[in-house]
């Protein structure tokens, strides 16, 4: 069965292609050939978050409106999203206890760093996170 929600991202492509997808169920891989799925598989992944915005070398300018945005799968309830402007020695929460819908819009703060850093985990499993690559906040 393929989930309702999610949208399917292909790994690779043309011809026959792979692609995974995720919802508050689990991962799916999916096997597409000539634009029909042949194949759906659930993953065996446990619960996961993967942060994909901001991606690795960003540079988000102060007071500009950003989206932050991950992947998740096996995971329900609500989740926070903190900042590190120390390459992730210490963290200040953005969002505290909201709906885990795989964006969330922030207007960026100051102070500058060269070395940001977004977290996002699980308000009910707070050792399910995961963190972005370094990013600038100008």
């Amino acid at each position: 069965m393929v989930p309702k929600t999610g949208k399917p991202e292909t790994i690779f492509g043309p011809g026959p292609a792979l692609a995974i997808t995720a919802d508050e169920t689990g991962v799916y891989w999916l096997l597409y050939d000539r634009g029909k799925i042949i194949k759906v598989e659930k993953s065996s992944m446990a619960m996961f978050f993967n942060i994909f915005a901001p991606r690795p070398g960003d540079s988000w300018a102060i007071r500009s409106q950003q989206v932050i945005q991950w992947w998740f799968g096996g995971i329900t309830g609500k989740v926070s999203i903190s900042l590190s402007r120390d390459g992730g020695k210490s963290w200040t929460t953005l969002f505290r206890n909201i709906a885990n819908k795989g964006s969330q819009r922030w207007k960026v703060t100051k102070p500058a760093t060269t070395q940001a850093i977004i977290r996002v985990c699980s308000v009910s499993s707070p050792s399910i996170c995961d963190t972005s690559d370094v990013f600038t906040i100008q």
